[in-house]
C-alpha cells in the first residue's frame, strides 16, 4: 500500500499479484483538511494531521509496552475525546474501508471480526450498508464502553498481540482499520 500526493487529495493504492499478474486498486480518500505532507521520499508520504490537541499526545508508535498502549487509549476515550478527535481530524478510514469492502463482500450475514474496533466506527459504517454480524475486540475497555449498544454481537477486551480464544475459521472476515 502506498500513499500518493495529488494536490489536496490522497489516494491509497493497493498492489498485489494474482497468478503473476499485477493488480492495482486506487481508493480515493476525500479532501483532507488541516493536514500537511511532510518528508517526501519518492512516492512515500508521511501525513501530519491537524495540530489540534495532537501536541499533548504521546505518538502511539513510541509506546513499547502493552499496558502503556492500553493506558494511552483509555485516557483518550475519557469524555468521548477519541471520537471527537476523529471528527476534528476528518478521519475517514472506516468510511473509505467500508466503501471498498461492500464492493467485494455481498454476504450481509458474514461474521466480521473487527480487530482493534475502538469505539465501533467500522461497525457503524458497515451497518449503513446492511451488515450487522460484528464481533469486536480492543485493548481499551474505555473505548469498548463507547461502542453503541447492540451494534456488535460480542465485544472482548483483548491484547491482539496474543492468540484470541476463538476456534479457527469461525469468522468470515477479519478487519483492522
Amino acid at each position: 500500500v502506498q500513499l500518493l500526493k495529488n494536490r489536496s487529495m490522497i489516494q491509497v493504492v493497493k498492489k498485489w499479484e494474482v497468478k503473476n499478474e499485477l493488480q492495482v486498486e486506487k481508493i480515493k480518500i476525500n479532501t483532507i483538511q488541516n493536514c500537511e505532507f511532510i518528508n517526501s521520499r519518492g512516492t512515500n508520504w508521511e501525513i501530519k494531521m491537524s495540530q489540534k490537541d495532537v501536541g499533548n499526545k504521546v505518538p502511539i508508535y513510541k509506546l513499547k509496552k502493552t499496558d502503556e498502549v492500553m493506558k494511552y487509549y483509555d485516557e483518550w476515550g475519557e469524555g468521548n475525546k477519541y471520537d471527537q478527535d476523529m471528527v476534528d481530524w476528518n478521519y475517514t478510514g472506516p468510511k473509505e474501508t467500508s466503501e471498498v469492502f461492500i464492493k467485494y463482500q455481498k454476504n450481509k450475514n458474514a461474521k466480521i471480526y473487527d480487530a482493534g474496533c475502538g469505539t465501533g466506527l467500522v461497525g457503524i459504517e458497515l451497518k449503513k450498508h446492511g451488515f450487522s454480524n460484528f464481533y469486536g475486540a480492543d485493548l481499551s475497555q474505555k473505548l469498548l464502553d463507547l461502542v453503541p449498544k447492540d451494534l456488535y454481537q460480542k465485544l472482548d477486551k483483548v491484547d491482539l498481540n496474543q492468540s484470541i480464544k476463538t476456534k479457527d475459521n469461525y469468522y468470515d472476515i477479519v478487519m483492522c482499520v
